[in-house]
């Protein structure tokens, strides 16, 4: 028997990670925020409020696009609001979300009409059906397929990210999550879900040593004393250990 073989076969096998464990292409973009404007074309819109009910911003904005709404009663507050450049007809609505979201309030498109809801009745009142896609403006539910984590990790994940209540079903089922918010609460959170749903085991370096003088299960025990997510150590839950009782 080559000598050399019997050397590789008691170091064992290992296989080399990528060492990545988050997308970094999409981490390393730019947020929407920092990704710079285009100026208005044209006669641009600058708005200029200062402690105005947002009962009257709606009117202005929905004036100016020429559109349709309806606002609940229950939609009250006031805003204040300064734009340093003039605004298009496109910037107008994303603005206004933000608005109304500060006052409890979101907006919803049926139709060729606009709602302003309460933001606690507007899934009852809606009439969301939630979607696969991007919904450009307004308040809307979006399906979120998972590939490599789990729902129920995914949902700690993003939680933080989003208003209370925005996580409408985890379902561990079939590995997905439904969401509710504006277009740039869930433009965000997918951004964030695109950077950890990647499959971290082609990240894992994995090595299979076989042993001859001791069994497998009594030297992970004690080499997770060292190495343990309890152990204390800086490296605690870095290497995970799995004995393989069968194969020693």
């Amino acid at each position: 028997m080559d000598p050399s073989a019997t050397r590789s076969r008691a170091r064992g096998v290992i296989f080399p990670g990528s060492g990545n464990f988050i997308n970094l292409r999409e981490a390393s973009q730019p947020a929407d925020s920092a990704k710079a404007a285009a100026p208005a074309p044209g006669n641009g819109v600058t708005l200029n409020f200062e402690d105005v009910s947002i009962r009257d911003v709606v009117k202005v904005v929905f004036d100016t696009l020429k559109e349709n709404y309806v606002i609940d009663p229950q939609v009250q507050g006031a805003v204040t609001v300064q734009t340093s450049r003039p605004l298009s007809p496109d910037q107008l609505l994303p603005i206004l979300e933000i608005l109304l979201r500060e006052n409890n309030a979101v907006l919803v498109r049926e139709g060729g009409v606009y709602r302003i809801l309460p933001a606690t009745v507007a899934l009852q009142k809606g009439n969301l059906t939630p979607r696969l896609g991007v919904n450009r403006v307004g308040y809307g539910v979006r399906i979120v397929p998972l590939r490599y984590v789990s729902a129920i990790e995914m949902q700690a994940i993003v939680k933080p990210f989003l208003p209370e209540g925005s996580i409408l079903q985890v379902d561990a089922m079939r590995n997905l999550l439904i969401l509710a918010g504006t277009p740039q609460e869930l433009n965000s959170v997918q951004e964030t879900i695109d950077t950890f749903d990647v499959n971290w085991l082609h990240g894992m370096t994995i090595g299979m040593f076989r042993l001859r003088n001791i069994d497998s299960e009594a030297l992970a025990n004690e080499l997770n004393q060292l190495l343990g997510e309890k152990s204390g150590t800086p490296i605690a839950g870095l290497v995970r250990l799995v004995p393989l009782s069968k194969l020693n």
